[in-house]
């Protein structure tokens, strides 16, 4: 295997990992959001490695769809003494002609969710309050991990709490919005509005 995915919060244990799971000599830290970076990193790696490099892609999940596609081609032209970590802190947002192509590693950071607290007082707050719950995930995973914990808490509920099935299918609608690189903010914003005029 030449490609891994590594799920993580952090990014410095993926260093470590990368150098534990490829054997490589030169460890390559590199960021790709635009084309244009994958078409760089396309550049550089068309010429062969004397020793064993890894490339390692921190923050994969900021990617375009764009950037991932092409990124695909390089993976689908395994180079010897050549190979690549993606780090990302939620898996889904590889495209899944990328994923398997890889071996997924998770590493025991990765089990972060938003507190349940955070999620019960959600589901009940009011507008102005959920507004105010939302303003602190300023990240794209952060909001990603919070819509799911959210998902899965409702389900467990929706028996005694039928009333939440409208909050369980707009989450999971901006669910699926954000894993196609809509921007999180507009998303969870549009939720909260949705729910309020139901």
């Amino acid at each position: 295997m030449h490609a891994f995915i590594v799920v993580s919060r952090d990014f410095d244990p993926v260093l470590q990992k990368a150098q534990e799971l490829t054997g490589a000599k030169w460890i390559l830290p590199y960021k790709i959001e635009k084309i244009d970076d994958t078409r760089q990193l396309i550049k550089i790696t068309n010429t062969s490695v004397p020793a064993k490099t890894c490339y390692v892609l921190e923050h994969f999940e900021n990617a375009s769809i764009e950037a991932q596609n092409s990124f695909l081609k390089r993976l689908e032209e395994p180079q010897k003494n050549l190979s690549f970590v993606l780090h990302v802190k939620n898996e889904e947002s590889v495209l899944p002609t990328i994923s398997s192509r890889c071996q997924l590693i998770r590493l025991n950071d990765s089990s972060d969710t938003p507190d349940a607290s955070l999620i019960g007082n959600f589901v009940e707050a009011n507008q102005s309050e959920k507004l105010k719950i939302i303003s602190s995930l300023n990240k794209r995973e952060d909001a990603v991990a919070f819509l799911k914990s959210l998902i899965t808490q409702i389900h467990k509920d929706l028996a005694t709490h039928p009333e939440n099935a409208k909050l369980l299918a707009e989450a999971d609608e901006a669910l699926s919005r954000l894993n196609k690189n809509a921007n999180s903010t507009l998303q969870l914003t549009r939720l909260i509005l949705a729910i309020s005029n139901a």
